[in-house]
This record gives structure tokens, sequence and C-alpha cells, in this order.
């Protein structure tokens, strides 16, 4: 039963992604859309400015990589510690493909949500609230249905914590600084 909700929800994400114009980034577990930022003006750590109307970059996780993470071994301690390299690596692909994709040249922050956003600064990444109570919600229990589905804890995972989505940013800078 997992395994066809599983199937069902990446034909889900198939559709959703081409019709956001998301797409992989090579060599890594990042997915990417090129966005104009309508917040307000943000100031990050390194001193870039992000401001209405500039580009940024739309992260989202590869969740067939970390379902196929899973299967491989149904240790939660094992996809963690394997997630944690692989994000090294993703990150260093994220910057060859920011260097060397046109699409990308005025693209100054990357950014995410994620449920999963303990211990993510040792990456370079900023952690902020979700300023919108209303998009919180509605991510954090996208995340939450998303990680009972693809989790090897599976419901257990959700409802042993209290979960909430975070805004993730990493700037240009940070990630040639960092890898």
């Amino acid at each position: 039963m997992k395994r066809l909700i599983i199937k069902i929800w990446f034909l889900w994400e198939s559709v959703f992604e081409m019709l956001a114009g998301i797409h992989p980034v090579p060599g890594g577990f990042f997915r990417i859309a090129v966005r104009k930022y309508r917040g307000s003006r943000l100031i990050f750590k390194d001193g870039t400015v992000l401001n209405p109307g500039d580009k940024y970059g739309e992260l989202h996780l590869d969740n067939r990589f970390f379902a196929m993470l899973s299967e491989k071994n149904g240790s939660p301690t094992f996809l963690g510690l394997s997630s944690l390299r692989e994000a090294t690596k993703a990150l260093s692909a994220l910057k060859e493909y920011a260097e060397s994709n046109p699409l990308l040249k005025n693209v100054k922050v990357f950014m995410g949500y994620t449920l999963i956003n303990r211990g993510i600064t040792r990456l370079g990444f900023e952690v902020r609230d979700i300023n919108s109570g209303f998009i919180r919600n509605v991510v954090s229990w996208y995340e939450k249905i998303l990680l009972a589905i693809l989790h090897p804890g599976g419901l257990k995972r959700i409802a042993s914590k209290k979960l909430v989505s975070k805004q993730i940013f990493i700037t240009k800078k940070s990630l040639e600084k960092l890898y």
C-alpha cells in the first residue's frame, strides 16, 4: 500500500514540477526554479541584500532521491547521516550549476521551506520563521504528509515532535565561500 501511495505522490510531483518550471540541479538532490522575490527587503549575515523584484533560486528537494535512500536502509539514523553527507555534495553541485548556468546569473539567494531545519546552519543556511501564518500552516501540513509517506518512521515521526516548517536561505556568496 505504501509503495502505491509513493508512486501516486511522485506522479503528482512530476506534474507539479512541470507546471511550476522546476528542474533538476545536475549532480545533487536539489531541484530549482528561478522566481522574482515579492517579499520585504531581506539582509543576510554576509551583507547580501534581497530586494523586491530581485531574482532568487527556489530550492526543492528531489523526494525520489530520499525515498531511494530510505529504502536502502530503514533506519532514521542512517537516513539522517546519509542526508547530511549528500547535502554537502548537493550544495557543491548547486554552486557549480549557479556558476555555469546563465539562468542563475542574477540570482543572489537560494531559498526554500523545510521541516528538517535543525543543524542546517552548519551547512551555511540561515533559518528564519515563515512570516505568514497561513503559508507556515499550509507548508507545514504539506511537508508533514510528505514526511509521513517517505520517512522510515512514518506517522510516528511526525507525531513524536512538534514540527513547524521554516524558511531557509543560502546566499550565492556563502555558497561560493563554503563549497
